[in-house]
């Protein structure tokens, strides 16, 4: 007796004379850009992440020196009783855990560019265009160009073209989707 419908039952279909066999991908090969890119995202967000530590060790223990000192020279501060505490001191805590949080996001997103994830790749791509133009602003914004503005234009130029504008990350990444019989042919 067969299935509802005038089907055949459930395992008794003939074995097709085609399947799935996952045709295995051509290596991922790096240019030169890439790892560039790469090497610098990942000096960038390490410096990043100690920026962050820097910032929460300040706010341990700067905040308390700062307390420490209002309270030694009330006459400097128009013998006011001045409470430097747990607000400001959350705050600047809160601060430093973020960036730290977000930078160390970003080393891992720079050491995921290349193991290939596309994902990855354009995540830190679309971050480090909001660096670039946060540090075009600042330039702008100034009016004079000091070093560390230009440096940061030309380090962040770099990681954006080796992410997303050279042709030979484009191919890089295409060439991992392509099968490699595919590749064999010639296409």
């Amino acid at each position: 007796m067969g299935a509802p419908g005038g089907y055949p039952p459930p395992g008794s279909y003939p074995p097709q004379p085609y399947g799935y066999a996952p045709a295995a991908a051509l290596p991922f090969r790096r240019n030169a850009s890439l790892i560039l890119a790469q090497v610098l995202a990942i000096i960038q967000s390490s410096l990043g992440m100690l920026l962050g530590i820097g910032i929460l060790l300040l706010g341990i223990f700067g905040a308390s020196r700062l307390q420490d000192y209002i309270n030694q020279h009330p006459d400097q501060f128009n013998n006011t009783t001045v409470n430097f505490g747990s607000g400001v001191l959350g705050f600047v805590i809160g601060v430093g855990v973020v960036i730290f949080i977000i930078f160390a996001l970003l080393t891992f997103l720079a050491i995921r560019a290349g193991r290939p994830s596309q994902a990855a790749r354009w995540i830190l791509a679309v971050v480090e265009v909001l660096f670039l133009l946060g540090s075009l602003r600042g330039l702008g914004a100034g009016g004079n160009a000091t070093i560390s503005s230009i440096v940061s234009i030309v380090w962040e130029g770099l990681i954006v073209i080796g992410l997303i504008i050279d042709p030979n990350t484009y191919r890089a990444y295409a060439r991992r989707n392509l099968p490699a019989t595919t590749a064999a042919r010639g296409v």
